[in-house]
């Protein structure tokens, strides 16, 4: 099972679904049938097949036990991801419902449908978060704490910081515990609490995960950014620029341009070497917004330029040129770049230059859109 599964992952999907299909064929009302039916599951989502996919979890999850869970886990998530919130809540209220569910594979659950619910506007959630932060068992209450912690950094850094700290008190290493200490992090730096920095340094000086350091100084820098400290958050991003990769140099060089030094931000993103086709993207559109600010007109065109190569890269460079033309006051080059483009953000981008060369009813119209 684990090699078909890791065919999935690998994109082989066709070849994953003629092993998943044998399997189920050959034990069809057995436990690995059930996983079998959860691969295809899977398989139809990869395949764009949304409604293939929730008639087979809905298949599995008509049944009882753990099989019955995961397929119904599976199908919330799927329908969350396609913006059905409403039907993400029903799929997890009938996991919640299915028995033979450990008490903490049960919390992961209640703490999806407590998120989900508040996604979806509907009652109930605070219910839960408060049944799950008064929990008997420390883990659960910690997991429940991390949640919440992050999900109130922001309007209520204080009570986010007290959560986090609890959980953090509870928490072994791991990937759990490395987002507890971020979410401290953020919450500890929002409401201007002078042990934030100093803990932080000696979280990083004692992790022995690289990537773990790295996770934490970019969200380190971004909580200091967040909080108007530009400057604090550029001189941490310089002091653990080795552990931080690409992400790190990213807010390293929001930092700069937050600072007034936007050419230096374009000498620090010239030396990323992110992996992803996604991440190279991000990277240099970045550049090129880095190289506007600084008015170095050759170096945005660079970018864009190698933007434009990258596989689905033509229309956001088509932008950023636009955007350039804009910015040099070369309107109709930007008007007519702006035509050749199908980003998304083009629309709001034509109607300022319309608005620019005055012509308005345009530009009305183009708001209105």
């Amino acid at each position: 099972m684990l090699f078909r599964s890791a065919l999935t992952r690998s994109g082989r999907v066709q070849e994953a679904e003629a092993r998943y299909d044998a399997l189920l064929a050959a034990s069809p009302s057995d436990d690995a049938a059930a996983q079998a039916a959860l691969g295809l599951a899977r398989a139809a989502g990869l395949r764009g097949q949304l409604a293939k996919a929730e008639e087979r979890y809905l298949a599995v999850g008509r049944g009882e036990g753990p099989w019955a869970v995961e397929a119904l886990d599976a199908l919330a998530r799927l329908r969350q991801q396609s913006g059905d919130h409403a039907g993400a809540v029903e799929a997890w209220r009938l996991a919640r419902s299915r028995g033979a569910v450990d008490v903490e594979r049960r919390a992961e659950i209640d703490i999806a449908l407590a998120e989900a619910l508040e996604e979806a506007g509907e009652p109930g959630a605070t219910e839960l978060w408060d049944g799950l932060l008064t929990a008997g068992d420390p883990a659960i209450r910690a997991r429940a704490a991390v949640a919440v912690g992050a999900r109130v950094a922001e309007t209520d850094p204080a009570r986010a910081k007290g959560l986090l700290e609890d959980a953090l008190s509870h928490l072994q290493a791991g990937p759990l515990r490395a987002e507890a200490r971020a979410g401290w992090t953020k919450a500890a730096i929002a409401a201007g609490s002078t042990d934030a920095l100093p803990r932080v340094r000696a979280w990083l000086e004692t992790e022995q995960d690289s990537a773990l350091r790295g996770e934490l100084a970019v969200a380190t820098c971004a909580a200091l950014r967040a909080s108007g400290k530009p400057a604090e958050a550029l001189t941490f991003a310089e002091s653990w620029a080795a552990d931080g990769g690409f992400e790190l140099q990213m807010e390293q060089a929001g930092a700069l341009r937050e600072l007034g030094r936007a050419a230096e931000a374009v000498k620090v993103l010239a030396q990323a070497r992110p992996s992803s086709v996604e991440d190279r993207a991000w990277v240099l559109e970045t550049r090129g917004d880095a190289a506007m600010d600084a008015g170095d007109w050759t170096a945005a065109d660079a970018a864009f330029a190698e933007l434009e190569k990258l596989p689905g890269g033509a229309a956001a460079a088509a932008y950023g040129r636009a955007r350039a033309a804009r910015e040099r006051g070369d309107l109709e080059r930007a008007l007519e770049l702006l035509g050749t483009t199908t980003d998304e953000r083009a629309a709001v981008e034509r109607a300022n230059v319309l608005e620019g060369l005055g012509r308005m009813e345009e530009a009305r119209a183009a708001w209105e859109r």
